[in-house]
């Protein structure tokens, strides 16, 4: 693409438009069936509804040669029935109607329009420019963080858009979604320098028709005149959904705080810079729109995430927030960090929760298991129960799956401990270990897997497009539901994951004996603490003696020995018989001898919540309890635990195609340490010049996004 094109005295009157960037827009803001709407405002105002994209283009040439002239489109979708109005196919001076609110009828787009701070009336600078295009590569990279899809970049000539592709039904709760969205990242992006833009949240929005030219102000050397230009858009638009843009949303403070401890019970507001002094937490205070921002020195639960990477807000109605832009501290908000340095601030159990949370999302480093020789200093092993004390749930070590409610409930993968896992074909076996398996190395433990079903590099491929996420994951164009990892991102994640996952090679065999003296080494040499083993009918048990349940008695016995023996956490999937595909999946539909339900501590089954799933699902556990997790993808059922005593446990997640992820929520957005290494500086943009007519040219490095 070219530099931003600086329009002379010379070209007035000359065809200014870029048609080329006219027919890209039309290509990607508009689908068959629509209607665009361009609106010209200045010194007269004009509006034209449109089907035919070569009669729109020569209908508003003229206008963009006007200096008092600048055009505009109505960015959502139009009601098809506003293509009756007079202007239709043609422009309209000072037309009696022109879209509003209520003609829209869906939305496709949510603008950010981040707009550099200057003179009213006046172009931007380059020095201004530049400033709003680092501003927007920001914003650009924590969207693509929060997992959403890939938006389209484009320069409004003063500016910058960042479009987000989306479906969003009309509703006052989705408008006030998509405003509270826009706030959000008010709050978090604004500076000194560059604001985003807190007035483009409205349905009809009005958007500069790329590949026009703006003309705010008096073309001159310092503040001319460019021609917008998208510079930046996927080859596939995928619309992100509306949980992404909640969860951004539900950043900013509560419109309404209610009555609490923090406002003296609504009386007055919480007295924000007195808790700072009190508690020495440095900060510069900045003045925002509807309140102020405070930069920390630094994140307070991790002092590494220095600059403006942590903040507070408090609006002029006494809301508070807290946001670190770190991904690994998502989970703490202003309650969280209220309760670090105050415990008793809320009810006991929030701060319980507090607790658990911190444990839970900690960068837990397991300490390796070393057998205690019987000494005078311990005393004696063999104690009297009135002289041992009582154990509580922090004495055990646990490893975290990464699901939440799973690991509140249970605690997570007890070490010495043996679960069995079972599913249906297709039911997201493998998949959801895969998960486990990344979540557990990210907490600081070691895992080793046979798979007697993947060879290495499909398996290889699997996990990795669980470990890169939406980010890194790039569709492959020739098949349906395809997708890559992203090449430079793999070679990051070789080298984080390198010592830490070690995979069986099935050149020596699927014999359990050999496989099973492999484990015993690999744990004692690698001090592995999770041990997957995934399928039991791919292994070789015919070194055991009986019939086949006799076999399979001793296999898991085996098993359950070496967990103990070794103190790790062992996983075994098994199928299920060919009898329970008729009927909801149970413990006792699980392939082989009962003794391998019986011996284990935990039974797990994985549904996929498809027609069979709700249909029988309801018929076991009733109407009621069943559809609520008919909205899930698929949903772990705990058949049994025998440390908590659980059973008849069901949580739901929702799987995503591109990554082979599954996630507690539909916008969670994992990430991974691999994501954390540094990268280069960036390179700014290089002088801008008039031969080009394409809208930007940037001299840049790999990191550089646009």
């Amino acid at each position: 693409m070219g530099k931003p094109t600086i329009l002379t005295q010379k070209t007035i009157g000359n065809k200014m438009i870029d048609r080329k960037q006219v027919y890209l827009w039309w290509s990607l803001f508009h689908e068959d069936g629509d209607i665009a709407e361009v609106r010209v405002l200045g010194k007269r105002n004009y509006s034209g509804y449109y089907k035919n994209i070569e009669k729109l283009i020569n209908d508003i040439e003229y206008y963009d040669n006007e200096a008092d002239e600048q055009i505009y489109f109505i960015l959502n979708v139009i009601n098809p029935a506003c293509y009756g109005r007079p202007q239709s196919e043609r422009m309209v001076l000072s037309p009696k109607n022109s879209t509003v609110d209520d003609d829209i009828v869906g939305r496709r787009w949510v603008m950010i329009d981040l707009d550099p701070k200057r003179p009213s009336g006046t172009n931007s600078s380059k020095e201004e420019l530049e400033k709003a295009h680092m501003k927007a590569i920001d914003v650009y990279r924590f969207l693509k963080d929060n997992g959403f899809s890939e938006p389209v970049i484009a320069m409004s000539g003063n500016g910058y858009h960042v479009n987000i592709p989306c479906r969003i039904g009309i509703s006052e709760e989705n408008d006030l979604t998509i405003k509270r969205f826009g706030l959000a990242l008010s709050m978090l992006f604004d500076d000194e320098y560059v604001e985003v833009d807190k007035k483009v949240h409205n349905r009809s929005r009005l958007c500069k028709l790329y590949g026009s030219t703006s003309k705010k102000g008096a073309n001159n050397q310092d503040r001319p005149w460019r021609r917008s230009g998208i510079i930046k858009y996927p080859q596939e638009i995928v619309p992100t959904d509306l949980a992404f843009f909640k969860k951004v949303a539900d950043l900013y403070p509560e419109e309404n705080p209610k009555p609490s401890y923090d406002n003296n019970w609504g009386r007055e507001k919480f007295d924000l810079v007195a808790f700072l002094n009190k508690h020495g937490i440095n900060y510069k205070a900045q003045s925002i729109t509807g309140g102020t921002k405070y930069i920390l020195d630094h994140c307070v639960f991790n002092e590494n995430h220095k600059g403006k990477d942590a903040v507070i807000f408090q609006r002029d109605n006494g809301a508070l927030s807290y946001f670190c832009f770190h991904s690994s501290c998502a989970h703490n908000g202003w309650k969280e960090f209220r309760l670090k340095f105050e415990p008793d601030a809320y009810d006991k159990k929030d701060y319980q929760e507090f607790q658990y949370k911190q444990r839970y999302y900690g960068n837990f480093q397991p300490q390796p298991f070393v057998p205690i020789k019987e000494n005078e200093e311990k005393g004696k092993k063999w104690l009297s129960l009135a002289n041992v004390q009582l154990k509580t749930s922090d004495d055990y070590t646990a490893i975290p799956t990464g699901y939440y409610m799973l690991d509140k409930v249970l605690m997570g993968m007890l070490l010495g401990e043996v679960t069995l896992l079972s599913g249906n074909n297709s039911s997201g076996k493998s998949s959801w270990m895969n998960c486990v398996m990344l979540n557990a190395i990210e907490r600081g433990f070691k895992v080793a897997v046979w798979s007697g079903e993947l060879p290495p590099a499909k398996m290889k491929e699997w996990i990795y497009q669980a470990a890169a996420g939406l980010p890194y994951t790039i569709k492959n164009h020739n098949y349906e539901n395809v997708y890559d990892v992203d090449e430079k991102a793999a070679k990051r994640i070789d080298k984080w994951i390198d010592g830490k996952l070690f995979l069986f090679n099935n050149d020596y065999g699927n014999r359990w004996l050999q496989i099973l003296s492999d484990m015993e080494e690999i744990i004692d040499k690698e001090n592995t603490q999770l041990i997957v083993c995934d399928n039991l009918m791919a292994l070789n048990i015919d070194d055991k003696q009986g019939d086949k349940n006799d076999k399979q008695k001793q296999f898991i016995l085996d098993v359950v020995n070496l967990a103990k023996k070794k103190n790790v956490h062992i996983v075994i999937v098994a199928h299920p018989n060919k009898a329970a595909y008729a009927t909801l999946l149970r413990k006792e539909s699980i392939s082989g001898t009962s003794d391998l339900t019986n011996a284990v501590q935990r039974v797990m089954i994985i549904h996929r919540v498809n027609e069979d799933f709700k249909k029988r699902a309801a018929e076991f556990f009733g109407k009621e309890k069943a559809q609520r997790y008919f909205d899930y993808s698929n949903v772990i059922e705990v058949c049994k635990d025998r440390s908590f005593g659980v059973q008849d446990f069901l949580f739901g997640m929702f799987y995503e195609i591109q990554t082979k992820r599954f996630k507690n929520t539909p916008e969670e957005t994992i990430h991974y340490a691999w994501e954390q290494e540094p990268t280069q500086q960036i390179i700014h943009y290089s002088e801008p010049t008039i031969e080009s007519d394409m809208p930007f040219e940037p001299s840049y490095n790999e990191e550089v996004p646009f």
